[in-house]
């Protein structure tokens, strides 16, 4: 009954305070202008495509120009040149091919709406393959790669994917990964930076739960209740973990009902390519597997719900280890600071890192296997550290001097 009274006291306290009031329409402004930015992608992004396939297009004449120009030169005196002759003709094939691949590509995305989505993805997928054939063959270099913003990784998903749709044509998807629909918008968020915003912007929810009672003196009254502190605190973790799974769900509620508005509710089984890691605890398995949409947004949310709810439960255990709010919001950052550099190549490649439960944060990197982590150890991992932080908690709130 006590742990019951003191919940709901809690929440009410929460959902009454005019700051977290604040705070909600912050999150709801933030995804708005997240799905005015998609929206936005969505209009440019065929435009954009044949702009930069006209780009490459125009770099791979100049070149070919270059190379010809060349070969003529060297001719002149071939048996000393020779190899570089072979060389040249060599890159002059490659370019002249990627002069009327860019050339075809760009026509079908200047004409998206009545191009047939399969020679399109047949054609994405010769010219990528010309490209990680030619490199791999030394015919072209790295500085051909960077130059042209290739990712040789998203190349190969990207004919992954291309190679499933094109034998299963039964499947409808469009070419613009920027689609709107309800479906997609809560995909691309979940996968988006400004997740992290909104997670600071919750996470400052609950912040000074515990800092505003003690500078008002509360403690001095409830403890003259017969009441636990063990209890109470129970109550404030609790309250804490459901303000974070709450304001999860109504950011992605809001964001499925925006992009249903736009482009209908969408399909949770249409596919996306993921590194193998994803399963299976191997940094170098760079084979590819598909997960449904489904699969991913419900993991990465799971994930999303235990990570956030843990730095929560931190922050609050700061706050009332420090009596200090600054210190409490200053973990806050210092925190979402180490998932970064977990996440970051800084952390690449050193096998601890992935049991700490803060690199978890950035699920979009997790559940697509682009950093060196475990989906199943990350949940355990979380979930572990959350029932130490609360003993630990509960230990040190139960001989803190309150009333003084």
């Amino acid at each position: 009954m006590y742990f019951k009274n003191a919940l709901s006291h809690e929440c009410t306290k929460l959902y009454k305070s005019k700051k977290n009031k604040l705070i909600f329409l912050l999150i709801l402004v933030t995804v708005f202008g997240a799905m005015t930015y998609f929206r936005q992608l969505e209009k440019g992004y065929s435009e954009g495509m044949a702009k930069y396939y006209e780009s490459i297009n125009s770099k791979a004449q100049t070149y070919y120009n270059q190379r010809s120009s060349r070969i003529e030169l060297f001719s002149k005196d071939a048996e000393k040149f020779e190899k570089d002759i072979d060389q040249l003709k060599l890159e002059l094939d490659f370019f002249d091919k990627e002069k009327s691949l860019t050339k075809i590509l760009m026509y079908y995305y200047q004409d998206i709406e009545n191009t047939n989505k399969r020679h399109l993805r047949l054609k994405e997928n010769e010219y990528y393959n010309h490209i990680i054939n030619s490199y791999q063959a030394g015919i072209i270099h790295e500085v051909h790669i960077t130059e042209n913003n290739f990712d040789l990784q998203a190349m190969n998903k990207r004919i992954f994917l291309n190679n499933y749709y094109s034998e299963n044509e039964n499947l409808d998807q469009a070419m613009n990964p920027y689609h709107m629909d309800g479906v997609n918008a809560m995909v691309m968020l979940l996968g988006s930076p400004l997740m992290i915003l909104i997670i600071i912007l919750i996470i400052l929810i609950p912040v000074d739960m515990y800092f505003e009672e003690l500078r008002k003196g509360c403690y001095k009254v409830i403890y003259s209740q017969p009441i636990k502190r063990s209890t109470y605190l129970f109550a404030k973790i609790w309250s804490n973990i459901m303000t974070v799974v709450l304001m999860l769900f109504m950011t992605f509620l809001v964001t499925y009902l925006i992009g249903r508005w736009m482009g209908g509710k969408g399909d949770w089984s249409l596919p996306m390519v993921v590194l193998n890691r994803f399963k299976d605890f191997s940094y170098s398995d760079q084979s590819l597997i598909l997960i449904s949409h489904g699969t991913y947004f419900i993991r990465g949310i799971l994930m999303m719900a235990l990570v956030t709810s843990l730095i929560s439960l931190t922050v609050l255990l700061f706050s009332i280890w420090s009596d200090n709010l600054v210190s409490s919001c200053g973990v806050l950052l210092m925190t979402l600071g180490l998932s970064w550099i977990l996440i970051s190549p800084l952390g690449e490649g050193i096998p601890f890192t992935v049991y700490l439960p803060f690199k978890y944060l950035l699920v979009d990197s997790v559940l697509k296997g682009q950093a060196y982590s475990q989906y199943y150890i990350g949940l355990v991992s979380t979930g572990m550290t959350m029932v130490f932080i609360t003993i630990f908690m509960q230990v040190y709130f139960k001989r803190k001097d309150l009333l003084s």
